[in-house]
């Protein structure tokens, strides 16, 4: 199983919830690159007002070298979400265009029901599983440039209140996906 998702989406909450819930025999593995690389392949759509200021702060936490005083940190930031939020969209009709080829789970349901949704995923590619319930605790890892939660990145607020005016077109694409998803375009 490949899940290909833009970054700050859920991709690790996901692995890491079959990983430690459910024995399966095939391997997870995650891009976030716009690829279609055969079968079985996930993603996660995600409101770009949680997902984009998470990616940047992100960025401004694994790089913050980046960031050096003598920059206007809005102007910086505020490009760097203009950025994203392409990005953002690009991604989005890049699912719709290949919404046949991939399984596509709204982040929200993910979050609010991980076993139903879960189990819905492993059944629709025909993978044996056995269940088993364990309590999911994510941890920070640097190494990997990861952590559960960007809210808690110093620059978090100001990456936010900037990004929201932002992602207006980036919304757009979310709820076009959402509607597709709702819409059950996905199903061959």
């Amino acid at each position: 199983m490949l899940l290909t998702t833009f970054p700050r989406s859920g991709s690790h909450f996901l692995r890491s919830s079959i990983n430690l819930n459910y024995n399966i025999e095939e391997n997870i593995d995650k891009s976030h690159s716009m690829k279609i690389r055969g079968e079985n392949e996930v993603t996660i759509i995600r409101n770009p007002k949680d997902c984009i200021p998470s990616v940047v702060s992100m960025n401004a936490l694994m790089h913050s070298q980046l960031y050096l005083p003598k920059y206007d940190l809005d102007v910086v930031f505020t490009q760097r979400i203009k950025r994203i939020c392409q990005a953002y969209i690009d991604f989005m009709e890049f699912y719709y265009e290949n919404i046949k080829k991939i399984y596509p789970i709204k982040f929200d349901d993910l979050i609010l029901n991980s076993d139903h949704e879960i189990k819905k995923l492993l059944d629709h590619y025909n993978i044996k599983y056995n269940y088993k319930k364990s309590s999911i605790e994510l941890e920070d890892d640097y190494e990997l440039h990861f952590i559960p939660s960007s809210k808690n990145i110093r620059e978090y607020d100001r990456i936010y209140n900037l990004a929201i005016p932002l992602v207006e077109n980036a919304e757009q694409a979310y709820n076009y996906m959402i509607k597709a998803i709702d819409n059950k375009e996905h199903i061959s």
